[in-house]
């Protein structure tokens, strides 16, 4: 059977008469509830009009990043936020939206000299473009990179099927005319799902990996998962270790480096004894606590004993 139609959307002055007609929306005229729960969206377009303004301003002012603030303590009552999102917050007593002069596929690109033959890049599905996969595989390195499969993902042409289920693919995009002159990539695509229980998206991966008998497909999968590792350190990081809504007291750009610094020092040591009790007990170290082993460096803090310097 045939899904249902998407209903058209309504012109903005028509939804909002609609709602004003109707008994509680029309009871919230004139109060704070009313405009928290109809206000006018931007456009797309319109959106990144705003935040390409706001960066070139940010450029022309030699700024990393922007916090705009809102909320109604806030002196403006938020009118920052408002331009910029298009949300009116009257909720919180403070909030704000960070802007970023650079997204994360520009920092990494500014991390690709690090990376060497003989490593193994994982990458989430928001890193790739066809620009970063080609300068990330021109260093040498094996790429292993989860893609997004929707229409706005990229499109490999299938060339062969292989025997461990995965396929060789060819990659170009497709508009432009400078990129359809630049060769085509070869890449391997592996898909699959995680069946735990829970509904699933199916996972798509590329990889510079062409063999499947240097590494199959169920070795690279499993390989890929172990990215959520970084997800875990950070969750480490500023949920137990630093604490939830916890700020850098720090004042001065050095300062805080030295502070963050300190944080990434903490952690290191702290999962460095994990590990070697761990190994000194014949056990996997991912199956150790963090927070246990966190409690118990908090605990042994007020006892000093004999310790280098």
């Amino acid at each position: 059977m045939d899904a249902p139609a998407r209903p058209k959307p309504l012109p903005w002055d028509e939804l909002k008469s609609r709602l004003d007609e109707n008994q509680p929306f029309n009871m919230m005229r004139n109060t704070p509830y009313y405009r928290d729960a109809v206000y006018e969206q931007f456009s797309a377009g319109e959106y990144a009009r705003r935040y390409a303004a706001v960066r070139a301003k940010m450029r022309a002012d030699k700024l990393d990043c922007v916090i705009v603030p809102g909320g109604p303590s806030h002196w403006s009552f938020g009118a920052g936020m408002t331009w910029l999102t298009g949300h009116w917050e009257w909720h919180s007593l403070c909030c704000y939206v960070l802007v970023p002069l650079t997204g994360e596929p520009t920092m990494m690109e500014q991390l690709l000299p690090k990376v060497q033959p003989g490593m193994l890049l994982l990458a989430d599905r928001g890193a790739f473009s066809y620009a970063l996969w080609r300068k990330a595989s021109e260093t040498g390195a094996d790429l292993l990179w989860r893609i997004r499969t929707d229409r706005a993902g990229p499109q490999p042409s299938h060339l062969e099927d292989l025997p461990d289920g995965s396929w060789l693919a060819e990659l170009r995009r497709s508009t432009g005319a400078a990129e359809r002159a630049k060769p085509t990539m070869m890449v391997r695509v592996i898909d699959y799902t995680v069946e735990d229980g829970r509904e699933h998206p199916s996972y798509r991966l590329f990889t510079t990996i062409l063999d499947p008998a240097e590494a199959t497909a169920a070795e690279l999968a499993a390989a890929y998962q172990r990215r959520w590792e970084i997800e875990l350190a950070f969750d480490e990081l500023k949920t137990h270790q630093r604490g939830p809504r916890m700020v850098l007291r720090s004042k001065s750009p050095d300062l805080v480096l030295q502070e963050v610094w300190g944080h990434l020092c903490c952690h290191y040591a702290i999962r460095s004894l994990m590990a070697e009790a761990a190994v000194h007990a014949g056990h996997d170290p991912d199956r150790t606590s963090f927070i246990a082993a966190l409690r118990i460096a908090r605990a042994t803090i007020a006892h000093t004993g004999d310790s280098p310097p």
